[in-house]
Parts: structure tokens; C-alpha cells; sequence
């Protein structure tokens, strides 16, 4: 169960964020604040977020990074936030092990996304949809 968990993670993440080139580098800051709703039935829930982070990607590995974040809001702590070792197209994947991140270190107009709560907007939609939190 684990192992489709992870198979439908992957498939959700590079269906909405391309693969990229061979090897790529580059660095991006931003930051913003609003509210999101993660789902039909949730209440909205306020953020803000901001990053800064210079990636070195070879092959889809992320082989060097370094990141600032500050976060608020039911983003939690910056500090829990760790690095998932592959690249999603021109963002770097995230997790507390709650939430998954998607933040941009190409440019900040690529904008941070987050995984939704794994409830459907509606019914036939996957239980696992991304939401871009910014530039709002």
C-alpha cells in the first residue's frame, strides 16, 4: 500500500510539474500571504510563506541547495520542512510529513504550490490535487 501511495505521489507531482533538463541551476525568492481553502468542506486557513533557495539539479537529483524559509499560519514551522531528493520540473519538493511543498528555484513567478489534504473538490477529481498558493 505504501509503495502506491508513493507511485500516485509521483504521478501527481509530474503531471502538473514537468520534467526538466538533464542538469539545471538556479535560485529564486518570494514571498506572500492569503488564505486557501485544501477542500470543498474545509474552512479557508491563512499563510504566509516566504522562500528563498539556490538549487543544483543533475538528472533529477538535487545534489546541492541551500534554502531560507519563514512560514506562518497552518504552514507551520519552516524548520520542519524537509527536502525530497528529486526536483519536480523547476520547483523542489517539501514535506513536514504532513504537507507536501512545491517551491520554485527558477523564478518566483513559477509560485509555490501545496499538496491538497487528499479530499476532492468534487468526485471526479483524484483525492490528490495541487493548489498554488503564489504569487496570488
Amino acid at each position: 500500500m505504501k509503495m502506491l501511495k508513493g507511485l500516485c505521489l509521483a504521478l501527481s507531482v509530474f503531471a502538473i510539474f514537468p520534467v526538466q533538463a538533464i542538469a539545471d541551476s538556479g535560485s529564486a525568492s518570494l514571498s506572500c500571504s492569503g488564505t486557501v481553502k485544501l477542500c470543498e468542506s474545509c474552512f479557508s486557513q491563512y499563510y504566509y510563506i516566504y522562500a528563498y533557495q539556490y538549487v543544483y539539479v543533475y538528472n533529477g537529483e538535487v545534489t546541492n541547495e541551500s534554502h531560507s524559509f519563514s512560514m506562518s499560519g497552518f504552514l507551520g514551522n519552516s524548520d520542519a520542512y524537509k527536502i525530497l531528493p528529486r526536483s519536480a520540473g523547476r520547483h523542489v519538493l517539501y514535506t513536514d510529513g504532513t504537507r507536501i511543498l512545491a517551491i520554485p528555484f527558477i523564478s518566483s513567478d513559477d509560485g509555490v504550490w501545496i499538496m491538497g489534504e487528499g479530499k476532492p473538490a468534487d468526485p471526479g477529481q483524484p483525492p490528490q490535487t495541487w493548489i498554488k498558493l503564489c504569487p496570488n
